[in-house]
């Protein structure tokens, strides 16, 4: 395939996981009663909402991946990337219909577009995949900074997520979990055909 056909490819992919993503949160919104649970952490986390300190960690963590890119110059992997975060939402979208749990109480609205996209569901999370897949992407170079400033950036998620009632701590959990699997197997068996050509 050439880059144009990569790159497209990949940004409609991601497009579209976007939009299943919005499907699927008002499948489970309209089909099932969407019960609260309860967490340990919960306990010994009061709650404040910091939801929008949350959501500038997100955008600080998309900026950073990018200033990887450019400072490494990794722009032959920019196709990969956006296929690997593609693939944790098209994951998330098939999952949150298994598991139609609704936000904590009292949890804020998280997401920056969720003025016109639904993005309802727990598990995983989406905002803390972002810092943690940049972290799995650091490894590309044996370099400790950025892998410092994406871990550092993933327990700030993780920390505001949860005294925000954003996510469920499991949700995190699994976030970790899915992220690595799909790394490692994208890393063994896809890696090579997505990266861009002369880049």
């Amino acid at each position: 395939m050439g880059n144009k056909i990569k790159l497209t490819f990949v940004v409609s992919l991601y497009i579209f996981a976007a939009y299943l993503n919005h499907i699927s949160s008002n499948f489970i919104v309209k089909k099932f009663s969407m019960v609260k649970s309860d967490d340990l952490l919960f306990y010994f986390l009061k709650f404040k909402d910091l939801s929008k300190l949350n959501e500038i960690i997100m955008i600080l963590s998309i900026i950073t991946i990018i200033i990887y890119i450019m400072h490494y110059n990794l722009y032959k992997n920019i196709s990969y990337y956006i296929f690997i975060l593609a693939t944790f939402q098209l994951f998330r979208a098939g999952i949150i219909i298994f598991t139609p749990l609704a936000n904590p109480f009292p949890a804020p609205k998280f997401g920056l577009f969720h003025k016109f996209l639904s993005n309802t569901g727990m598990f995983p999370s989406g905002h803390t995949s972002v810092p943690f897949l940049g972290y799995l992407f650091s490894f590309d170079k044996k370099q400790k900074r950025y892998k410092i400033l994406f871990i550092t950036f993933f327990i700030l998620s993780t920390v505001t997520m949860l005294i925000s009632r954003g996510h469920y701590s499991i949700d995190i959990i699994g976030t970790i979990f899915i992220s690595y699997s799909i790394v490692c197997f994208s890393n063994k068996y896809l890696k090579k055909y997505l990266l861009l050509e002369n880049a």
